[in-house]
């Protein structure tokens, strides 16, 4: 009754909202399914109906789906609890159960967006509407892939640059979008995705949502860990938002502080407490030394280590192996969630004759890169432990599904001296 109410009080609001092009201090925000995207001031906002309609036109979210050519932008007209819930220490509190709030977006949503009026900062409408594309899609991003269309009247061309390494391969993370333009010539769309490495690139859909005569975009990265991000490029900028549908718990410490907050979505329910690890190995320094250092990291693949490991019969080889990637920091369209600790070197399983990237690491700064294999309930936990920073240490999980017959991250444990 109250998410039907709701509806009816924000299409009466909202209906006839528009919004145009983007102006300079505007910026784009996107919000992943089940995440708690925004603070109530109040918990009578949240509670009542007419409050609850309040917050949401002030928010002002849209999803977005894309069916077949095209992109549906349709605004958020409920609220649910967030799919993730906060405990502190000892004390577990769920977020969004009072003051927080998810966007209840329709089945089939890739994400939710919204733009920001910067000065303000308020939320500005958008035209809801379904939006055809001007191409296509998806089309996968290969090297040298172009396609032309028209768009106001004029031809364009759209077309991926790559860089390439000394050994004439792809350099990982190095693909831009570009324009060619008439009468102005060849302009990037989107910049590459400094320090990453990716296993398949889409773009979802190509069209005009701002009405402003310049083409806007929706895009699909897949990390070669499996993680992806969405990228929107609208108005002449981008933004992004990193989804891991493994959905592991991650836990934050801090030494100062003293305190322990964990994150956990509610699908995640592994008792990893339980799990008995019966062997194990270190990575020692002598093979992180064959990367070398800042401007001396060699400029082609290099496999660092390669080791077998036997548990309850079977057997997991572990590879590392250093993958060169773009590192120019000028205009990146990397993803800040989720990548900070990202690294050059791939943790590679084998398991059952199917290879897997586990993790991309970094060099350990002043401690040890730990490998342990155990068991919990009949299944294969894998348990990576390492510090990429000297005040930051790592602890991953992966467990093994039959089901999918990979390793799925369950847990992303980090721990912070100060």
């Amino acid at each position: 009754m109250m998410n039907k109410l709701l509806a009816v009080l924000f299409l009466l609001i909202t209906c006839s909202f528009s919004h145009g092009a983007l102006a300079p201090d505007d910026r784009i925000e996107l919000a992943a399914p089940g995440e708690a995207s925004m603070r109530a001031r109040s918990e009578g906002e949240l509670t009542s109906a007419a409050g609850a309609a309040d917050w949401l036109i002030r928010e002002r979210w849209y999803s977005v789906r894309i069916i077949g050519n095209r992109l549906f932008l349709e605004p958020v007209r409920g609220i649910r609890r967030p799919d993730w819930h906060q405990e502190h220490e000892d004390l577990a509190q769920t977020m969004g159960a009072i003051y927080g709030a998810a966007p209840d977006m329709p089945e089939g949503a890739i994400f939710a967006l919204r733009i920001l009026h910067e000065s303000t900062p308020r939320a500005l409408p958008i035209r809801a509407q379904g939006y055809p594309s001007l191409l296509p899609v998806p089309a996968v991003l290969e090297d040298k892939w172009h396609q032309k269309f028209s768009m106001g009247g004029r031809s364009w061309i759209i077309q991926t640059r790559y860089e390439r390494r000394a050994d004439g391969a792809l350099l990982a993370g190095s693909m831009e979008l570009e324009l060619n333009v008439p009468n102005e010539g060849v302009r990037t769309f989107l910049p590459a995705a400094n320090h990453m490495a990716y296993s398949k690139q889409e773009l979802m859909w190509l069209g005009d949502i701002d009405q402003d005569g310049e083409p806007d975009a929706v895009l699909r990265r897949v990390w070669i860990t499996g993680e992806q991000d969405y990228v929107v490029v609208l108005g002449g900028r981008f933004e992004s938002v990193y989804v891991d549908e493994d959905f592991p718990v991650r836990i934050f410490s801090s030494g100062v502080e003293e305190t322990t907050s964990i994150l956990r979505h509610v699908s995640q329910k592994y008792p990893l407490g339980e799990a008995k690890f019966t062997s194990a190995f270190n990575v020692p320094e002598s093979i992180w030394e064959k990367l070398g250092g800042g401007a001396e990291r060699p400029a082609e693949p290099v496999q660092l280590a390669d080791l077998k490991i036997d548990h309850q019969g079977e057997s997991l080889r572990f590879s590392l192996d250093y993958l060169p990637r773009k590192s120019d920091e000028k205009n990146s369209s990397t993803v800040d969630s989720g990548s900070m600790w990202i690294g050059e070197t791939l943790v590679r399983v084998t398991y059952r004759g199917r290879p897997q990237v586990l993790l991309q690491a970094q060099k350990p700064d002043g401690g040890l890169f730990r490998v342990e294999i155990g068991d919990l309930s009949g299944k294969t936990v894998i348990r990576i432990s390492y510090p990429p920073h000297y005040n930051n240490s790592f602890q991953y999980y992966w467990l093994y599904s039959e089901e999918e017959s990979r390793f799925k991250r369950v847990v992303i444990d980090q721990s912070q001296g100060c």
